[in-house]
């Protein structure tokens, strides 16, 4: 076995023990409630409820409580819980990227859900479907369920799940290259968000609207909403965030040919990320940084830079950012 295939092994294994370490003292709680389970609702909530626990990291566990749910909500006639069954089956499915078995056991609880006319858990199921789609790059059938999400949000009136669907439709749109519609279900969401003071999910709006502008290259008002974007982290004192905002201006900047602004910004950016970052953004700002010194006609800052983002790349395991 390789050194680079064993030190991957090695990472995944510690990311594994780091969410099981996390969630165990739930997991145990919910397993010494569900010894002491006075009545059958009390179970079918513990079954539901590590079920959940479980998915993020051991399909099996998490298949197992949930069929356990399954099971004893059919014996004990209990609808609503059957329901919650199958999407638990479908999250299951969904976090091990099982994505047909998710939307199969996900459509099985929406069903069930209509007949009860749960609104909310609907909306809920239909934006579950929506995210399955997108992921499989299904598109259009992404936009249909992310839709029927929002429509029954509206109806909810709620704010906080109304500003979620706007903008997974906006990223939908945005994958779609559908620009200007991608910006206006962001901007929606931007109004919802401002409703319920959420300012981390307006900064990450603004960062969608200054990606989307700069992919239809329009560079002026990407740098508008870029700059936003990063006003806002200052005040969130988001310094991650602050520094992926840089990164975003130096290359609109070196878009809009003003060289030396994006240099400063790029630079202020790989200075934060070397300390601190995640690597795979550092790898995008190395790259970056490189494209610029190759448009400034500096060939051996462009080669050491782009050396060293892909070096990061191949170590991730991340094509696409090669």
């Amino acid at each position: 076995m390789g050194k680079r295939k064993s030190l991957a092994i090695l990472l995944f294994n510690l990311i594994v023990y780091a969410i099981v370490a996390q969630n165990q003292t739930e997991i145990d709680r919910i397993h010494t409630q569900l010894s002491g389970a006075a009545n059958v609702e009390e179970k079918l909530l513990c079954f539901s409820d590590l079920s959940w626990e479980y998915s993020l990291y051991d399909l099996d566990s998490s298949l197992y409580f949930a069929n356990k749910t399954l099971l004893l909500a059919i014996k004990t006639n209990n609808t609503p819980y059957k329901a919650t069954a199958y999407n638990r089956i479908g999250l299951a499915y969904d976090s091990f990227n099982q994505l047909d078995s998710a939307i199969k056991n996900y459509n099985i609880a929406l069903n069930i859900r209509q007949n009860l006319k749960d609104t909310v858990a609907m909306s809920n199921t239909l934006n579950d479907i929506g995210a399955c789609y997108f992921y499989q790059s299904v598109l259009d059938s992404a936009v249909k369920y992310y839709l029927k999400a929002a429509g029954f949000r509206q109806k909810m009136k709620d704010n906080k799940l109304l500003a979620q669907s706007f903008n997974n439709l906006g990223l939908v749109h945005r994958k779609q290259k559908n620009y200007e519609k991608a910006i206006y279900y962001y901007k929606q969401s931007i109004l919802y968000k401002e409703e319920s003071n959420d300012e981390e999910g307006i900064l990450n709006s603004l960062s969608n609207i200054s990606i989307a502008y700069q992919q239809n290259n329009n560079f002026n008002e990407a740098e508008k909403y870029s700059l936003k974007a990063v006003a806002l982290a200052k005040k969130l004192n988001l310094e991650g965030a602050v520094a992926l905002e840089n990164n975003s201006l130096g290359v609109i900047y070196r878009n809009m040919g003003d060289l030396e602004k994006a240099k400063t910004y790029l630079l202020e950016a790989n200075k934060y990320l070397q300390k601190k970052g995640r690597k795979g953004d550092l790898a995008v700002t190395l790259n970056d940084i490189g494209v610029l010194y190759v448009a400034t006609n500096e060939p051996q800052k462009a080669i050491s830079y782009l050396e060293q983002s892909l070096e990061i790349a191949l170590r991730l395991n991340r094509r696409e950012l090669i």
